[in-house]
């Protein structure tokens, strides 16, 4: 069932970018505003922000509402996913708690993020809409890349975890680094805002 709300109704920054907003599927209930507002910054790339009413990173939140979202958004990981002992993958800087808690909601989940910080990597992607746009995985390459000997069968599955998904590009961007590192047949993604 789709919804839809205009401009006028979502706030100012709304308003002034003319945009509206159609809801397709709500699984937490409250609509966008108990899932982000909208900001502005000063970013050439893309002016608005998404701003998380879940995560505490930038607005504060009760723990327990944040950690029950990350939990719902791991019990909608496909079922063969959730039991294979996944590689869950938070991204910087807004997602890495996010990441870590669903990974903590799934038995056998390992956790890894990106950072912007430098240092080893083995895996480098971008998020062009970014102010900061490189991204770092600081992980072992073979906590990454899994088996050595070249067997799909021995790689876990991925789950790429993140706030809000708005174009999907670092996502792709994401898969096709980890994809270079070591192919595996399909990826999730999973967001609390898509």
């Amino acid at each position: 069932m789709s919804s839809s709300v205009p401009a006028h109704e979502l706030g100012w920054v709304a308003e002034l970018l003319d945009l509206q907003l159609v809801v397709h599927d709500d699984q937490l209930g409250g609509g966008l505003d108990r899932l982000a507002g909208l900001a502005l910054r000063r970013n050439p790339r893309r002016a608005h922000l998404l701003v998380s009413r879940l995560l505490g990173k930038h607005l504060p939140v009760d723990p327990r509402q944040a950690l029950a979202a990350a939990a719902q958004l791991a019990a909608q990981l496909p079922p063969e996913v959730r039991t294979a002992g996944p590689l869950v993958f938070g991204f910087a800087e807004t997602a890495t708690a996010l990441g870590h808690a669903v990974a903590a909601a799934v038995e056998d989940a390992t956790y890894v993020s990106s950072t912007r910080r430098p240092g080893r990597s083995h895996l480098d992607f971008e998020e062009a809409h970014s102010h900061a746009t490189a991204h770092r995985v600081l992980a072992p390459r073979e906590l990454l890349a899994g088996a050595q000997d070249g067997s799909q069968e021995a790689l876990p599955p991925v789950v790429l975890v993140d706030d809000e998904l708005s174009t999907g590009r670092t996502a792709l961007n994401t898969i096709r680094a980890l994809h270079a590192l070591a192919p595996r047949p399909s990826w999730t993604v999973a967001a609390l805002l898509d």
